[in-house]
């Protein structure tokens, strides 16, 4: 099996390889390829992966580089792990959207939308390439807006596309959490359905009993109290508490539980609260964070790559994860999932963005959506046939249409096609707000953008 990274120097690339070497049979005798524009990043990223107790006992073939096709030629898998745009822009569309109102974040919001328009040319190229060299190739999207992305690999290129994201263990953490432990857990098993960052468990259990079962006297009947979570920094630990406490408030007030806490997701709950909540910046505050960002990534790629030069012992590689990241094995990620799946050792079940087809109920067949799957080889189908909240479904129908439009809009090229998408966004629609954000985002973005998208401007004088 040949399983190639286009982003290959992501640090995170290191803890799915560990995971995936370490599991029998899913890249023996394989072949890992990291593509990167900056091979030094790719490079450290190789070298350590040779220093791993997991390569130590399952050696197999690891080349990096920055020649596309190199890197895709017979692959069975391609990752594509990566952020378009500049982080000036993708800053800058946030904060524009603030000041009118709306949230901007890397997915569901209007910054997303102009994610996907920069996104777009850059994974239509690497599909286009693997029809070529790699057709039967299952293609992981991670480069968010991943359900925009996915949906316009399904619907336009002959790949099969798979929108993963990080999300996908979060219901691990944040269902332990409300038991009461501030832990990692496995002893759940749920279905889930709706769109990436906005999906509900649809049933399942916790050591082999009904889920909501146990909710119900929990939340519903119970005297609830958050548990205390460590090993953070204070704000961060105070992020997440707060997290854990709107999915009990959702769950009491609507009965459903979201399956991965998202802010940009779970928000449309309680949008203009949140909108409130969050910080303004000036623009001189935001350049000195991005700077001081850059500042941190740099320092934090230097400190990574050092360690491909330096001897790293068993007690190096046995650290906690919280200790010894982005060392540590990502254990249970989705990519570990799929590229597991995808061997062909063992089907899977996992939670990506696809085209619907059925798998829930009152949404188009053709409209692109987040739902559990059964993956094995080259066959992939529904864990089942999910029905929404009722009181979702509405929203979620309306995400799902805007995110397929704009998919669309992206592959054809088509300014028009871009207003409309851009305007079925379920959220202040059609208000005075709504096309004030869209004339500046495009002013901010016009030199990340194809120039024929740009012409989508208009439709907001």
């Amino acid at each position: 099996m040949k399983a190639t990274f286009v982003g290959g120097g992501a640090h995170r690339v290191l803890g799915i390889l560990r995971a995936v070497l370490a599991q029998p049979g899913v890249l023996d005798g394989g072949e890992v390829y990291l593509h990167d524009l900056n091979v030094t990043r790719a490079e450290a990223v190789g070298r350590i992966l040779k220093k791993t107790p997991e390569y130590q006992r399952n050696p197999m073939t690891v080349r990096w580089g920055d020649d596309l096709d190199e890197a895709l030629e017979g692959a069975d898998v391609v990752s594509v792990i990566l952020m378009a745009g500049s982080n000036h822009s993708y800053f800058f569309s946030n904060s524009i959207c603030l000041r009118h109102g709306f949230l901007g974040t890397d997915n569901i919001s209007p910054s997303g939308s102009f994610l996907a328009i920069k996104g777009a040319p850059i994974l239509l190229d690497v599909a286009r390439r693997m029809e070529r060299l790699c057709p039967d190739a299952w293609l992981i999207d991670f480069a968010n807006p991943v359900a925009v992305l996915s949906g316009m690999i399904n619907r336009h290129t002959r790949i099969r596309c798979l929108g993963v994201c990080a999300g996908f263990t979060n219901h691990q953490w944040d269902l332990a959490r409300i038991f009461g432990k501030d832990e990692w857990s496995t002893e759940f098993h749920v279905t889930a359905a709706g769109v990436n960052h906005l999906s509900f468990i649809m049933d399942g259990t916790r050591q082999g009993r009904d889920l909501f079962t146990e909710l119900n006297a929990l939340l519903l009947q119970g005297d609830w109290h958050p548990t205390a979570i460590a090993g953070y920094s204070e704000k961060s630990s105070s992020d997440m508490l707060v997290g854990i406490k709107k999915l009990v408030d959702l769950y009491r007030e609507h009965r459903f539980m979201i399956f991965s806490t998202e802010p940009d997701g779970s928000c449309h709950f309680y949008y203009d609260e949140e909108v409130r909540s969050c910080p303004r910046y000036e623009d001189a505050e935001l350049t000195a964070m991005i700077q001081a960002g850059n500042e941190r990534r740099n320092a934090a790629n230097a400190a990574f790559e050092a360690h491909a030069r330096q001897e790293l012992d068993a007690a190096f590689w046995a650290q906690p994860r919280l200790l010894n990241d982005p060392f540590a094995t990502l254990q249970d990620d989705i990519f570990v999932r799929v590229i597991r799946g995808a061997s062909g050792v063992e089907p899977v079940e996992i939670v990506t963005s696809r085209l619907n087809a059925g798998a829930i109920a009152g949404i188009e067949d053709e409209h692109v959506v987040e739902y559990s799957q059964r993956l094995y080889g080259r066959e992939i189908r529904p864990a089942g046939r999910f029905r929404l909240p009722a009181v979702a479904q509405g929203l979620i129908c309306g995400i799902a249409h805007h995110q397929t439009l704009l998919g669309d809009a992206c592959f054809a090229g088509d300014p028009q096609l871009l207003a409309v998408a851009l305007k079925a966004y379920p959220v202040k629609a059609f208000t005075p707000e709504s096309r004030a954000l869209y004339r500046e985002l495009f002013a901010l973005n016009q030199k990340e953008i194809p120039q024929s998208l740009y012409e989508a401007v208009k439709e907001f004088q």
